[in-house]
């Protein structure tokens, strides 16, 4: 019986009608993985005013309708996906209340920094909306997304976007919005400082006389491998970095180097950097 009406489920929610507005690298990656998920292609819909991203998305997304732009009434749907900049977010919203979207429509936001009080003031104050931070690795299906709704949106608002979102890896629901900032700084920019530290770890194995290729392997390899570590394990970083940890030992001294510079210290200043920048942009937007 839970599996028929898992199927049932199922099938209703890949029957939803998406328009994702903004096709780049965060709507694209939607869109894969929910074709990946099995979701109807004929269903989505991308407005992208960009004309050599709208040639590409035709090529990538034969089956789905690529739309110019928001100016004129888009389709009927039963989600719309804001994807596009925060900047951007004001006009594109007002457009849309001036085209008298259904009333039922679900409106999902992954634009940093902008706030549900800032949406609802341009799309109108009964409106559905669910604020997501995703990030990059989304695009291949091992992505991690923040997810922030009113505590009286429908439950069935929150499951659709939970099917949607977890088309491109795992979801986590905050009960606070603030947290997002603090899920944007995290996750959100998180792939940028690995790659950052992969780029120093790849040059620093190059100084040593790897070659670059070879130093390129490793670091990647390293990383790989240390994440799934993890993952199947299933204890706290710490333990598992004491396991690689030998006294006296090559990556003791490791250790002990950035240690003595504080690397703890870089971090958290980095992290909090970024989240003091998310509440900036959702500050400015609380402001008009």
């Amino acid at each position: 019986m839970d599996r028929a009406r898992s199927l049932i489920t199922m099938t209703t929610t890949a029957d939803k009608k998406i328009i994702i507005l903004g096709g780049g690298n965060m709507g694209s990656g939607l869109v894969k993985g929910l074709l990946a998920n099995n979701w109807n292609a004929q269903n989505i819909s991308i407005c992208e005013q960009d004309s050599a991203r709208r040639k590409w998305l035709s090529k990538e997304f034969p089956q789905s309708e690529i739309i110019r732009d928001c100016v004129t009434p888009l389709p009927p749907s039963d989600v719309i996906i804001l994807a596009i900049k925060p900047q951007d977010m004001r006009s594109v919203c007002q457009r849309l209340a001036s085209h008298n979207v259904a009333p039922e429509t679900l409106f999902i936001s992954i634009a940093a920094g902008v706030p549900t009080a800032a949406l609802q003031r341009w799309l109108g104050k009964q409106t559905p909306i669910i604020r997501c931070m995703p990030n990059t690795p989304a695009a291949i299906g091992q992505g991690i997304s923040g997810l922030y709704t009113a505590t009286a949106t429908d439950i069935t608002k929150k499951e659709l976007a939970e099917e949607i979102l977890r088309s491109t890896g795992q979801v986590l629901w905050v009960t606070d919005e603030a947290l997002l900032d603090a899920v944007t700084a995290l996750s959100g920019s998180g792939p940028a400082y690995l790659f950052y530290f992969m780029q120093c770890l790849q040059e620093s194995g190059h100084d040593l006389g790897l070659t670059e290729q070879v130093s390129y392997e490793l670091t990647l390899r390293t990383m790989l491998g240390a994440a799934q570590l993890a993952q199947q394990q299933g204890i706290d970083f710490a333990a598992l970095r004491a396991q690689v940890t030998s006294p006296g030992g090559t990556t003791e001294q490791a250790l002990n180097c950035l240690t003595k510079h504080d690397f703890k210290k870089i971090i958290d200043e980095a992290v909090k950097a970024a989240a003091s920048r998310a509440s900036e942009i959702s500050l400015s937007f609380n402001k008009d």
